[in-house]
């Protein structure tokens, strides 16, 4: 059976006492090491901050009109009939 070899790397950080006090107490309380708690929450802040990034958020507003939009979208314009000829004839020559 062969074994993933896992590499680790150091992060440093400094702090202020009253810092690394809260941060202890907070993993005291989950019953977890000060680094497995601090690994942990910069693991989920990391990935929470990840996905937001990835998330559209549209003001109530801006959501409805994007609603009527994709239930009644507009008739396309000459630049998109342009940019839609000139992709069509791009596709074939590509071919």
């Amino acid at each position: 059976m062969k074994t993933i070899e896992q590499k680790s790397e150091r992060i440093a950080t400094r702090v202020t006492p009253s810092l690394k006090e809260l941060i202890a107490r907070a993993a005291s309380l989950r019953g977890r090491s000060l680094t497995d708690f601090i690994i942990e929450s910069a693991q989920k802040e990391a990935n929470q901050t990840i996905e937001e990034a990835h998330v559209i958020q549209l003001s109530q507003e801006n959501q409805l009109r994007l609603a009527k939009a994709l239930i009644n979208p507009p008739k396309p314009n000459a630049a998109l009939q342009n940019a839609a000829a000139a992709y069509d004839k791009a596709s074939i020559n590509s071919q």
